[in-house]
């Protein structure tokens, strides 16, 4: 994952089938019931008053590859990023994580929000 942030692959062929999925799924999803209000509410919160996708439909064939690479070098490649592992501890090589940077152990409280009671069942 740490190669494909740093080196964005580019292909023109996959950015135009990007492109088409983009618009197909646009063209597909429609927002109903409470999801109208939801998306609604949301959009105020970005000081908006429409649904983006409109946005996004109306300029995605004017975006080019050529764009997606500035963005890429913009706002991804070279930056600090946090890699969150979930897993038994025991299965990590927690050494091997620390070349990543320093590692934070959390507890399941900390990810969920809530505590699991373990309950011993006998049978």
């Amino acid at each position: 994952m740490n190669d494909l942030i740093q080196t964005m692959p580019e292909s023109e062929k996959n950015w135009d089938i990007g492109r088409t999925s983009i618009k197909q799924n646009i063209e597909a999803n429609r927002i109903t019931k409470t999801n109208i209000l939801f998306n609604y509410q949301t959009a105020l919160k970005r000081g908006l008053n429409y649904d983006t996708r409109k946005d996004v439909y109306q300029s995605i064939d004017n975006i080019t590859l050529a764009d997606i690479k500035n963005f890429h070098g913009d706002h991804m490649k070279d930056k600090k990023w946090n890699i969150r592992v979930i897993g038994d501890k025991t299965k990590l090589n927690m050494s091997d994580l620390a070349k990543y940077g320093k590692v934070v152990e959390l507890n399941l409280k900390d990810i969920f929000g809530y505590e699991v009671e373990s309950k011993v069942l006998k049978p």
